[in-house]
């Protein structure tokens, strides 16, 4: 009797495997062109967001002035709330068989606990402006902590490297491209760090950057300076930062904030260099086996 029930069940979960497997009309192929058209779609809004979500933090009062921000920014939330239900409709490789998955209940599951739609529903709610509207007196630390937050955002940039893995090129060719992909993290990571720099910097307006130390004051502050110096000089100490240089904070707040960037930027070194030369040794391969 048990093993009728066992091959009763065993009949019922291959059925159902063999309907999951089966296209349906309504469900985007993970690997159709359509597909990969709407992923750089995202992409191109994610990098958009990267660039303009730091200094919307740091150099908010710079960036008033640009009227066609908030346009983007509604444009972009918009594109990542349609991702979100375009998840729900996209089959997925399943990565024990190898089949790719078309059934929506199927989907829907792997979506939500083996997927990203937590990070994914998360980044798109703008936190911090639904706290600035629903909060009669809004806490600047508070608002600022929730910006940092909406940088999750970032992490649909990880669309890159699948895009690239997918590619209907030799070996070599991908690792070409994973490396211009490494350097654009590398470039992105530099730009976020050097944002959150000035933001923690510009709270008691007490640090000295190296070239003033001399005179033991700075003009990095004054309104006078222009938005360009004060963002590539961010920039440089951000590298500073990356390479374990001193940058010299002078408060509790600014040691704390460098010291966390520090140990952050010691794993990013680690791991961007190190995938660069696993990539550069992929590239060299035909050479060395010639």
């Amino acid at each position: 009797m048990d093993s009728e029930l066992e091959e009763d069940d065993e009949a019922k979960e291959y059925t159902k495997l063999e309907d999951s497997i089966k296209p349906r009309w309504y469900i985007l192929s993970a690997r159709s062109s359509i597909k990969f058209r709407w992923d750089v779609v995202i992409i191109f809004f994610a990098v958009i967001n990267a660039l303009t979500l730091p200094m919307e933090i740091a150099f908010e009062t710079y960036l008033d002035d640009v009227k066609q921000l908030p346009v983007i920014n509604a444009i972009t939330n918009t594109i990542f709330g349609i991702d979100i239900i375009v998840g729900f409709f996209t089959s997925y490789i399943n990565v024990s068989t190898g089949d790719e998955i078309f059934g929506f209940q199927m989907i829907g599951i792997n979506y939500i606990v083996n997927g990203s739609f937590t990070v994914d529903l998360i980044s798109t709610i703008s936190i911090d402006k639904w706290y600035n509207n629903f909060s009669e007196t809004p806490n600047e630390s508070i608002l600022t902590l929730l910006k940092i937050i909406g940088m999750i955002k970032l992490q649909r940039i990880r669309r890159l490297a699948k895009i690239i893995s997918n590619l209907n090129q030799t070996q070599e060719t991908k690792a070409l491209f994973k490396v211009l992909n490494m350097v654009f993290i590398l470039i992105l990571y530099i730009h976020v760090i050097a944002c959150l720099l000035w933001k923690v910097f510009s709270i008691e307006e007490t640090w000295i950057p190296a070239v003033d130390f001399i005179y033991v004051e700075s003009r990095i502050f004054d309104e006078s300076t222009t938005f360009g110096k004060k963002y590539f000089s961010m920039c440089y100490h951000a590298i500073m930062v990356f390479g374990l240089n001193e940058v010299a904070p002078r408060t509790a707040l600014e040691t704390f904030i460098v010291i966390l960037m520090m140990i952050a930027s010691a794993i990013a070194n680690a791991f961007i260099f190190g995938e660069m030369a696993v990539l550069v040794q992929e590239m060299d391969k035909k050479d060395i086996e010639f």
